[in-house]
């Protein structure tokens, strides 16, 4: 083999090996059409040939779907894999060596080659060992296992005893003999505890061998063939070839019949697997002992996969174990599109069994009535629950429920099963997203700090009372800085924003919200959502009596609001309602009341100056533009009409506004600014 090269060098002296003709030829029968090669796209379904190939330029292109690229863009669509997959697997079918990552482990290509052919070499071993052991063969018929199936998944035997394979590659495989720490990396061996030596690490096993993406042999799995042994099933360990995480059983035999069908059966153990084949189901595959990862679905999706059927035993731990095969990338299956659901096998234990008993016809009719795997959450959540027809039931229900629905970052999605529990539970749909938005905003960011719930109505200025001055103006440029910084901030703080703070006034005790509601018929609101907010005051208006009943009717009132983003506020509105009610129910029980007191007065008296005053500044600017407007078209007429508005709103307005200047200015704010430019 070469000296190691970059990857962009391999990718290079890759293309320059690869020809069109040769590899489009293997999928498509071409004809010669002039300079260019013509056949039947297949990437879709035609009748006409409208695939060309030019082998000039090394490019194809097909009319029909609009597909085209060079010959490595033809391998990635046809084959389902990315660049980097591809060039790493040319690169070693053409003997090319890319140099390795240095912050990962250095593992030389010619050292991962040994690896591989240790690992093949063994599964030859054991299948030799299998032909001369007829209590494993026996078993294997026992399980209805026959000589072409156990070909077909390379079954074979690990015999009794310590150091059979051990001494079979000593004998034959002069890499060994040079370097035998190369079986203990291979997982085949293990180093005697005082390091004299090797020991086979599968003995009187049945081995079962797994295989990569390309048909290769890198690890095993071997069952225990006596009640004595244990564990059970003992696998390879991790090694250099060989990573759980990205490997599925059973996917080499399967990948061709999943990327004709469109979809993949996920089951847990190896003979589920090979039942499944057995019986005609051909789009099985297993996981290694771990959960379903990320690494898995890639694998998966480059074959196409649509739909992905989770297939685990039919008690309860099989139930349990079909949760957590999914649930580290439940919502990376969402956002990539692919559907998973659950196969609920009846009668039988495990699929193994059913494949004996019922065979493939009845199993597609289990793939039909599969449940949404959202579904058979939702459904699994609720099954503990017997008394879902009484409050206390489908309190306790919505209580197992929310978590998962708050977990779906899909809208759509969360919006449909929010409603699919709503209609199980008979409670409203707005409850529930009410009780969605209470668990993400208990699990956000102030989710740990005191009085959240009173964020909504606290006064921003308390933090800064008190508070040292800072001298930052040493630097002109810095106070120039910062001048423009207070101008630009200045300009995003609207009226609007003075509205809803007085409106959140309302909400503290029964003195502010008479104080409030004397002062509203004086003010002009612009904001659509504090209008919307007080006609929703007034529309309950008289039917409470105490705080805690305003509270809770505008928590009621404002559930139908929840996803209205124009009423957002209203939302938010409804959330402050809702934690008040909470606050003043405990307050009847010893808690205690926010009071009122004369700092809340001077507070509102000074946020309706300011609203009195950014109104008339924005009305008399406003005129003020339609006066310079006409005076630029040269419209006398309609220049005076519009001084002489002016000069009206000025009469009027300016004694409103000078009072509240002079009350900004003897308390603690003095608006200078808004000043000159009124």
């Amino acid at each position: 083999m070469s000296q190691p090269v970059s990857f962009q060098d391999a990718a290079g002296l890759v293309k320059l090996r690869l020809d069109i003709l040769e590899i489009v030829g293997r999928h498509v029968s071409l004809k010669r059409a002039g300079r260019n090669y013509m056949g039947l796209c297949p990437f879709h379904q035609e009748k006409t040939p409208s695939f060309y190939v030019n082998p000039e330029k090394q490019m194809f292109k097909c009319f029909g779907c609009n597909e085209g690229g060079d010959t490595l863009s033809f391998l990635m669509k046809i084959e389902h894999k990315t660049y980097g997959e591809l060039i790493q697997e040319l690169a070693d079918a053409y003997g090319i060596e890319i140099q390795q990552d240095a912050k990962k482990p250095s593992v030389s290509r010619s050292e991962i080659d040994l690896l591989i052919q240790l690992n093949q070499e063994a599964q030859v071993f054991y299948e030799q060992q299998l032909q001369r052991d007829e209590n494993t063969k026996a078993y294997l018929e026992s399980r209805a296992i026959g000589v072409s199936w156990q070909k077909h998944f390379g079954l074979g035997y690990a015999p009794a005893g310590w150091e059979h394979l051990v001494h079979h590659f000593q004998a034959t495989v002069p890499a060994v003999q040079q370097s035998p720490m190369l079986m203990e990396k291979a997982g085949l061996a293990n180093l005697r505890s005082e390091g004299q030596g090797f020991y086979d690490r599968f003995r009187h096993r049945l081995m079962i061998p797994i295989h990569d993406e390309r048909g290769r042999v890198i690890a095993f799995g071997g069952r225990c063939l006596s009640e004595d042994d244990h564990p059970k099933y003992l696998n390879s360990p991790e090694t250099p070839i060989y990573n759980k995480s990205r490997i599925l059983y059973g996917f080499y035999q399967a990948k061709e019949q999943i990327r004709a069908s469109g979809y993949a059966i996920l089951m847990e153990g190896y003979f589920d697997v090979i039942s499944a084949h057995m019986a005609g189901i051909t789009q099985a595959v297993g996981v290694c002992g771990t959960a379903l990862t990320e690494n898995h679905l890639k694998l998966l999706q480059r074959t196409g996969v649509q739909t992905l059927y989770l297939c685990f035993d039919s008690d309860e731990a099989g139930q349990k174990a079909a949760l957590r095969a999914i649930e580290l990338i439940e919502n990376q299956l969402l956002d990539q599109g692919v559907d998973a659901k659950v196969v609920l096998l009846p009668g039988e234990k495990d699929p193994d069994d059913f494949f004996k008993s019922q065979g493939q016809d009845r199993f597609q009719e289990c793939l039909k009535e599969a449940q949404p795997f959202l579904i058979f959450k939702l459904n699994k959540a609720l099954s503990g629950i017997s008394d879902l027809h009484t409050p206390e039931g489908r309190i306790k229900a919505s209580q197992q429920t929310v978590p998962l629905l708050a977990a779906i970052r899909q809208p759509v999605v969360r919006q449909e099963h929010i409603k699919f529990i709503s209609e199980r539970l008979k409670i409203a749909e707005e409850t529930l997203i009410l009780e969605v938005k209470r668990l993400e905003m208990q699990n956000g960011p102030y989710a740990n700090k005191k009085n959240y719930e009173f964020q909504a109505i606290s006064q921003p200025q308390d933090r800064y009372i008190g508070r040292k001055r800072r001298d930052t103006f040493r630097n002109p440029s810095r106070l120039e800085d910062i001048s423009g910084f207070k101008k630009t901030l200045s300009e995003k703080i609207p009226v609007t924003q003075k509205e809803h703070l007085l409106l959140s006034y309302l909400l503290l005790n029964t003195e502010s919200y008479g104080l409030v509601m004397s002062i509203l018929p004086t003010i002009h609101f612009h904001s659509p959502e504090a209008i919307a907010f007080l006609e929703a005051v007034q529309s309950i208006e008289g039917t409470w009596q105490t705080m805690g009943e305003l509270a809770s009717a505008l928590s009621h009132v404002f559930h139908s609001h929840a996803n209205t983003p124009m009423l957002q506020f209203l939302a938010d509105q409804a959330m402050t309602a809702e934690k008040l009610c909470e606050y003043y129910q405990s307050s009847e029980k010893g808690g205690h009341a926010i009071e009122y007191s004369e700092r809340q007065k001077r507070d509102i008296e000074d946020i309706v100056a300011r609203i009195q005053f950014l109104d008339a500044k924005e009305t008399l600017s406003d005129m003020a533009q339609n006066v310079r407007a006409h005076e630029q078209q040269q419209d006398d007429q309609s220049a005076l009409n519009s001084q002489l508005q002016l000069c009206e709103a000025l009469r009027l307005k300016r004694p409103k506004v000078r009072r509240s200047l002079d009350h900004c200015a003897q308390n603690r704010f003095n608006p200078i600014e808004e000043q000159q430019g009124v």
